[in-house]
């Protein structure tokens, strides 16, 4: 009995390895070219918004052709772009994922700019010029499929502005900075406290700006901008106009959960800027409650007692903070911190503890 257990396991192995022999010879071949093609080829990203959608690669799905003769392969294919210099014949490439099975890749102009500016570390402006090509693999143990190469001519833009000056130390990667207005190429904006009574600044892409012969005008490299304080700036800034705006702010809370009543949407209650955690606070009691008709337990924030710059919500109190957003609401009566953070453009936050 022993022995014609021996004969049937040999002879299961021998069929097992025959089969398994014959599955790594079949070789899949695509059916197809990749026929790889680009919308455009010169990018000019700071004339679309960061949004908005400037390149798309398009290619042609893969099939497969089995050698042994038995039809077409469904397999999954996944697809990587290879993006490099003109000339370095790939030999430094960086991968971007272009996902399993599919046949599309869209860039918008945000994207594409942080990817040369600080995935490739390339300095602000151009043309850059740089080729793409697609890669296809399908199996651990089978060559990769490459595309016909796209060039691309690439010229970016500064997404962060850097302010720096007398009292804010020389410019640096910490230097305060502004922010890109989303929607708006070549305008920025931020908050930076300045902590003298006298203080002058400079603004910085990599490029030097300063101020020109016209008041809020804006040249390179300009003369040294004078502002008094100590004060938090909002700073604006309009490089296609060639402009600048520096308005002096101090930030109240305002709403009906400061009195429980209309009356809260009067007069704002003042906040004290903390130069230690850099927040703008309040502790006060709130008194509104939702409970009461008219949505007592609701509030905003406003710069210099008026409605020229306020903050709030259009989305249940959610973050960031947007300028002229709905109202933001307490959890209820009660006595709260309430702190404002205008330290990350585009960004701005609020706790109430």
């Amino acid at each position: 009995m022993q022995r014609y257990t021996l004969i049937l396991t040999l002879l299961l192995a021998s069929l097992l390895g025959a089969c398994k022999r014959d599955i790594d010879n079949v070789q899949a071949t695509p059916t197809a070219d990749l026929n790889f093609t680009a919308s455009a080829n010169t990018l000019t990203l700071a004339s679309a918004g960061p949004a908005d959608t400037v390149l798309r690669l398009r290619w042609n799905p893969l099939q497969f052709g089995l050698s042994d003769g038995s039809g077409i392969a469904v397999l999954p294919v996944t697809y990587t772009l290879e993006l490099a210099a003109a000339g370095n014949q790939f030999l430094n490439v960086t991968t971007i994922d272009a996902g399993v099975n599919t046949n599309r890749r869209g860039f918008t102009a945000g994207e594409l700019n942080t990817l040369f500016t600080s995935g490739l570390g390339l300095a602000v402006g151009g043309p850059n010029a740089y080729e793409v090509r697609l890669r296809a693999t399908y199996a651990s143990n089978q060559s990769v499929v490459r595309s016909a190469v796209q060039s691309l001519a690439v010229t970016t833009y500064a997404s962060q502005f850097y302010v720096y000056g007398n009292t804010l130390g020389a410019l640096s990667a910490t230097s305060p900075k502004l922010g890109e207005v989303a929607g708006s190429p070549s305008q920025y904006e931020g908050y930076v406290y300045l902590p003298a009574a006298t203080n002058t600044i400079r603004f910085s892409n990599g490029t030097t700006y300063g101020g020109g012969g016209a008041a809020g005008s804006l040249v390179s490299p300009g003369a040294d901008i004078s502002l008094a304080g100590p004060r938090m700036y909002r700073l604006q800034v309009n490089l296609t106009a060639r402009t600048y705006v520096a308005t002096a702010t101090t930030w109240g809370i305002i709403g009906a959960a400061t009195t429980n009543s209309g009356a809260g949407w009067n007069q704002s209650v003042p906040m004290t800027y903390n130069t230690t955690t850099k927040l703008w606070t309040v502790t006060m009691p709130l008194p509104g409650n939702n409970g009461t008709a008219g949505g007592n337990a609701d509030f905003k924030f406003r710069a210099n007692n008026d409605w020229a710059i306020n903050l709030g919500s259009n989305t249940s109190s959610a973050l960031p903070l947007l300028y002229g957003g709905g109202n933001l609401t307490t959890p209820g009566p009660g006595t709260y911190t309430v702190s404002l953070d205008l330290n990350t453009p585009n960004n701005y936050t609020y706790s109430i503890r």
